[in-house]
């Protein structure tokens, strides 16, 4: 049904402190989880002393000491905070905490650099009562910081959290599953765009037995929200060819932009880095 629907769960509410810059700075929403993994007391070893968000943010290169302050103020007293379930967001908080993009210069960059390769394990929702289950993610995130400062490999950790991820939405469905019913799962929103996380969903749903639908013709980020509004899908409404493709133009657009400015972003990454292999090099002979 097209036009109704009723929301059964999501990942764990987040406050997204600072407007529109916290959907490009992904170091802020990074802050906000793993303060919130603090404030909900996560437990550690006897022999370890618990960290503090200041330490974290610092070791981690996630902001100054002005920022950290500043961005706490707003978390503490609610102010410019928007309530947030995006998993977009923890993605930009995953790639800050593990040194790939501590900001992002167009929609979706964050997940699409983070480098992939490391084994996988399994994590589940909290299924709660029959009303909204929560999916927890700032406890990992916790844990994902503190095994990055230990010294283990950023991609096998980037991996790892790609892993996760795809257990919870699985989990999710399955908890969806056994409230309703159904077993049909439509996959959609800007993560499906991460062919790998979309991979790891899918085989594993079809795993469980379910029906799963993708997008094939539209984009499953903000620009399928602009065909959805040229083409009202209801069987009493029939979009018009020339509103049908200017929404495929713009879907278009979109897509190109953004790959403009992904690849521009990942040139500059390799020129940064070869300056910095001269700069050794020029060292060494002298």
């Amino acid at each position: 049904d097209v036009h109704e629907f009723e929301r059964a769960g999501s990942i764990e509410v987040f406050p997204q402190a600072g407007g529109d810059a916290s959907s490009k700075e992904g170091w802020r929403i990074a802050v906000s989880l793993l303060k919130q993994a603090l404030d909900e007391g996560e437990a550690f070893p006897d022999s370890l002393p618990a960290p503090t968000l200041e330490d974290l943010a610092r070791s981690l290169g996630l902001c100054d000491p002005t920022q950290l302050s500043f961005l706490e103020a707003q978390i503490e007293g609610n102010i410019n905070c928007v309530p947030s379930t995006s998993a977009g967001r923890v993605f930009d908080a995953a790639s800050a905490i593990l040194g790939f993009r501590r900001e992002s210069t167009c929609e979706g960059e964050a997940s699409m650099v983070t480098p992939l390769d490391a084994p996988t394990f399994l994590f589940g929702a909290d299924p709660g009562d029959d009303s909204l289950f929560r999916l927890p993610t700032a406890a990992f995130l916790l844990d994902l910081a503190l095994r990055s400062l230990d010294g283990e490999s950023p991609d096998k950790l980037a991996y790892e959290f790609h892993l996760f991820l795809a257990d919870l939405i699985v989990s999710g469905c399955i908890l969806c599953r056994e409230r309703s019913g159904r077993n049909t799962v439509a996959l959609s929103g800007g993560v499906f765009q991460n062919l790998l996380l979309t991979d790891l969903v899918v085989n594993s749903l079809e795993e469980n037995d379910f029906q799963v639908l993708t997008h094939s013709l539209s984009a499953p980020n903000d620009g399928g929200i602009v065909l959805r509004r040229q083409n009202p899908a209801s069987p009493s409404e029939t979009a018009s060819r020339e509103a049908h493709e200017a929404s495929q133009r713009a879907v278009g657009l979109v897509a190109l932009r953004c790959q403009w400015q992904n690849k521009r972003s990942l040139e500059q990454e390799e020129t940064r880095s070869i300056a910095k292999r001269s700069k050794r090099a020029r060292r060494l002979c002298f």
